[in-house]
């Protein structure tokens, strides 16, 4: 099933996540984030699968992500993340 990220996620894991993106920053890592606690990652080494445009386009777009969700931490704050490795683990929706 997929999750809502605002209905807190609550535990790691492969899953499917729908959220609306609220800032992109290209750094060394690629970060999507999804609000307060939310982020996808697209680390160095997967960005080559990506168009860095379309990622960019995602800022204020709905997305279903697939993915593997971990805990981790920023700023001394408790964070989930999902990993994307591939384009084929996003879709836009209109939710």
């Amino acid at each position: 099933p997929t999750v809502l990220a605002d209905e807190r996620i609550k535990e790691g894991g492969y899953q499917r996540i729908t959220a609306r993106v609220s800032k992109v920053v290209f750094a060394n890592a690629w970060w999507i984030s999804f609000g307060d606690g939310y982020s996808g990652v697209i680390y160095p080494e997967h960005q080559r699968y990506f168009s860095r445009r379309e990622v960019a386009a995602w800022e204020g777009q709905w997305l279903e992500l697939e993915g593997w969700v971990y805990k981790a931490s920023y700023k001394n704050r408790p964070q989930w993340r999902i990993k994307l490795e591939t384009p084929y683990a996003v879709t836009k929706t209109d939710y």
